[in-house]
């Protein structure tokens, strides 16, 4: 399997020393360059994880190289039948650390035309809905500040739609009920420890 820069720097970042990973990030590590990125039955998608770098850096800010690595398993498919390898990810970290910029550059990109997928909604769920709002907010700003997007971008208050791909970005409050109906591409639950 051809492997990312991405991953691969990543990786020697901490065999060098030059990051320190904790326990669990070393038994990820393991896992994935024992079982997964020896496997010829898989291709990471390095035109999308390209794309994804380049517009989240464009638009919002230069990514850490642990988004980096994180978002290439996000595009990695089997060869097969283009289905995705990874269809769940957990991220627990400490506040101030990066996650909700990261949940907002890709939650931007997966409802954008650079993803290509029409009506791949994306829905965030928080505990309270100042939680839900700040990466929705976020993606609003950039949006707004933006002439291009927002020739490209239908961005209210409660919805923000893509104008060709027919995609929807929108927040929730964790009340079970305003979930029925839901066809999303990608849920988001932001600090789930909540």
């Amino acid at each position: 399997m051809l492997t990312p820069d991405y991953v691969t720097a990543y990786i020697e970042s901490w065999r060098s020393g030059e990051i320190i990973l904790n326990e669990k990030r070393i038994q990820l590590v393991e896992w994935l360059e024992q079982d997964i990125l020896t496997r010829d039955d898989m291709v990471f998608d390095i035109e999308m994880i390209d794309s994804y770098i380049n517009f989240a850096e464009e638009k919002y800010f230069p990514l850490q190289s642990f988004q980096k690595f994180i978002a290439c398993f996000i595009f990695l498919k089997y060869s097969e039948d283009d289905t995705l390898v990874f269809d769940e990810f957990l991220i627990y970290m400490a506040r101030g650390a990066g996650k909700n910029g990261f949940i907002s550059t890709l939650s931007h990109f997966f409802i954008s035309e650079l993803h290509g997928i029409e009506n791949y909604d994306v829905e965030i769920v928080a505990n309270s809905e100042k939680q839900a709002m700040t990466s929705f907010k976020e993606v609003y700003n950039v949006i707004n500040g933006d002439e291009k997007l927002e020739e490209s971008y239908k961005a209210l208050k409660q919805t923000i739609q893509h104008n060709k791909t027919k995609s929807v970005f929108q927040f929730h409050t964790s009340n079970a009920r305003t979930k029925d109906g839901l066809r999303s591409g990608a849920i988001i639950y932001d600090e789930i420890h909540e």
